[in-house]
């Protein structure tokens, strides 16, 4: 086993228990970021896995205001933007596709099963990659999802590939943590990423660092795509 994030074999038991079926979790002495024992599983991915872990359950209108705030992050850093083409990496249940068309972006979304409202603004395949878009994007979401692939540092090169140069990359994932959260540590999360490791790796897939925030149990980063 080693650490997803930095690849250093150097792992240790959390400080606390963690219930079986979450998994078995490490800690890397490296890095900071955790890794689960388990792999990835596509057929977690289900209408009901979103429903049950969106905290707005099925209310659409309590949906969208889960992700208004980051949508609004990207208003505050447009004014050189070349477009106003928004993609959503793990669209899920739609709600940010909203939010976004509403302020006037014209959007697409991502995700690896079909949702229930799925159209032609929507691709679904087994792992995001570029090459799956015809333009890119000068705004890119990709919210709650790091924390599901097997590996991150790929998803993130995938992500600045897929932005204009000078575009907005924004990434929010959970950030480990003291005490056992069953939010953070689940069947269907593969690695928790340390702020300073993920800030990191950020920088190698030529994404800056413009704005950060962080809060109890997760992390966001607003980067800018290096040209």
């Amino acid at each position: 086993m080693t650490c997803r994030a930095c690849y250093s074999a150097d792992l240790a038991p959390l400080p606390f228990d963690v219930p079986a079926h979450a998994g078995v979790w490490r800690r890397c002495r490296a890095c900071g970021s955790d890794t689960a024992g388990h792999g990835y599983d596509g057929s977690i991915y289900t209408t009901d896995y979103m429903r049950t872990h969106a905290a707005a359950g099925d209310d659409p209108a309590k949906l969208r205001e889960e992700v208004r705030s980051n949508c609004e992050w990207f208003g505050h850093h447009i004014a050189d933007l070349p477009n106003r083409d928004f993609l959503d990496v793990g669209c899920a249940d739609g709600a940010a596709l909203t939010v976004m068309q509403a302020m006037g972006w014209a959007v697409h979304g991502f995700d690896v099963f079909t949702p229930p409202y799925a159209g032609p603004h929507v691709t679904v395949g087994a792992v995001f990659s570029r090459w799956l878009f015809p333009l890119r994007y000068a705004a890119v979401l990709c919210r709650e999802v790091v924390e599901h692939v097997e590996s991150p540092d790929r998803l993130l090169h995938e992500l600045h590939g897929v932005a204009c140069p000078g575009g907005l990359v924004q990434v929010q994932t959970p950030r480990p943590q003291a005490t056992f959260h069953p939010d953070v540590y689940q069947r269907a999360h593969l690695v928790i990423l340390s702020p300073p490791h993920l800030r990191r790796m950020l920088s190698g897939a030529m994404l800056d660092v413009i704005d950060a925030r962080e809060w109890a149990t997760g992390q966001a980063f607003l980067c800018r795509a290096r040209r």
